[in-house]
């Protein structure tokens, strides 16, 4: 399969998905493909944990003010 459609396939139609040449029996490129998944993982696991914690914030924002209720 020639190069370009693969490629293409990761910018087009599964949205950006990054391709990776590698070859474990020659072990090529094969510490760097785990180690840039490893990354993304981490990476969307902060920016994950960032959304929570501004989205508690904006709760207890909101919260603030509306007074003492009691029943």
């Amino acid at each position: 399969m020639p190069r370009e459609i693969p490629v293409a396939l990761t910018t087009q139609s599964w949205g950006g998905v990054p391709y990776y040449e590698s070859s474990a029996r020659r072990n090529v490129n094969v510490a760097n493909v785990f180690e840039d998944v490893l990354r993304q993982i981490i990476r969307q696991r902060s920016v994950a944990e960032e959304n929570g914690r501004r989205e508690r914030e904006s709760r207890k924002a909101s919260r603030r003010g509306r007074g003492c209720v009691i029943l």
